[in-house]
């Protein structure tokens, strides 16, 4: 049974280590060997630094075994980059998977380039405020289609030229992240499978969102600040405190307003159940970024007919939806003669009409 052992990164000291560098160096090990997860908790306080995970003798990685950096509870990033919270530098990711998030800010890049064609490294629900020249995640290796995880991401560029996210030869699912730049292109894409969807794109300047070599497209529920997007009514939504909380530089604040474009607008995915703060998606009309304002239901309206009868009956209501369904109280489920008490009624035992 695979076993998690959880190191704290205080960089004030009082915990296991007081970098990531110290905690990397003592903690590798073959996981799949030793049948653990290792994870790294970085706390509140001052910059932890940077680390470097390399697949070799002494990290060996699975899908069930891997290192993961994450923001100690109670000291995310709130979904706001803050560098009092859990903050490091930077991540050059050579391990075949690894989880990077949630909760962290981060100041630099990661660089995903691990060894395997099939390889899954996921960054979740992190803040990036970035100058720098590169990527603030660049995916370098190949892999199978359901590989390199970027999700409930908001990551902000300054200061002239950056590329935010830069595929060169990976394979990535780039989903419901917030992303802005002063400078180069938001995605920047060499050759690639990049599956992108309900992602925000603001870009300053005659700069695209999007910038490719070749023929990749995009699905239809990315909306850009500008007249890239694939749907008309997601193009042009301004990167303004007209959708957002705050756009003052250094203090941003991306989550979402009441009367935003971005709300309700986008598609239900199965590879992401959250937002950036950790409020589920599930159930409910996804909006675009990431961050879900203010979870409205989705809301369902049918009428079924019990099986083995011509009896019908309605069923309605909001949320997820239910494995069992409260059915009429005065509806008795074999006969459809009236009853008392309203029962619980399982889907195997009924159909949509």
């Amino acid at each position: 049974m695979v076993t998690t052992e959880i190191k704290a990164i205080i960089a004030a000291g009082g915990g296991d280590y007081t970098t990531l560098g110290a905690w990397e160096l003592a903690e590798r090990i073959n996981l799949v060997t030793a049948d653990k997860i290792k994870v790294a908790e970085i706390y509140s306080g001052l910059n932890v630094g940077n680390v470097t995970l390399i697949e070799d003798t002494d990290w060996v990685t699975d899908v069930n075994h891997y290192p993961q950096i994450r923001a100690a509870a109670g000291h995310s990033n709130g979904g706001k980059y803050d560098t009092s919270k859990a903050f490091f530098n930077a991540a050059t990711v050579r391990v075949n998977f690894m989880t990077i998030g949630p909760g962290l800010s981060f100041y630099g890049g990661i660089d995903i380039n691990p060894p395997a064609a099939n390889s899954t490294v996921t960054v979740e629900r992190n803040v990036s405020r970035s100058n720098v020249g590169g990527a603030m995640i660049i995916v370098r290796t190949g892999g199978n289609p359901n590989a390199h995880i970027i999700r409930n991401n908001i990551l902000i560029g300054f200061d002239g030229a950056v590329t935010n996210i830069q595929n060169i030869s990976g394979k990535i699912k780039f989903y419901n992240n917030t992303v802005y730049a002063t400078g180069f292109a938001g995605i920047y894409v060499h050759s690639v499978d990049i599956i992108t969807d309900n992602n925000y794109l603001a870009q300053t300047g005659a700069t695209p969102c999007y910038y490719f070599y070749g023929s990749e497209t995009f699905n239809g529920h990315d909306a850009t600040s500008n007249g890239e997007a694939a749907t008309a009514s997601l193009r042009n939504i301004a990167y303004s405190t007209a959708n957002f909380v705050s756009v003052t530089a250094g203090s941003e604040d991306l989550h979402l307003k009441a009367g935003s474009a971005l709300l309700l607008k986008g598609i239900t995915l199965s590879d992401v159940t959250n937002d950036i703060d950790g409020d589920s998606r599930v159930g409910f009309v996804f909006d675009i970024g990431a961050d879900q304002f203010d979870q409205i239901p989705l809301c369902w309206n049918y009428t079924a007919r019990y099986k083995n009868s011509n009896k019908l009956f309605k069923a309605s209501g909001c949320g997820r939806f239910p494995r069992t369904l409260r059915v009429p109280g005065n509806v008795d489920t074999g006969t459809g003669k009236m009853v008392d008490d309203g029962i619980e009624i399982d889907p195997d035992n009924y159909s949509v009409v």
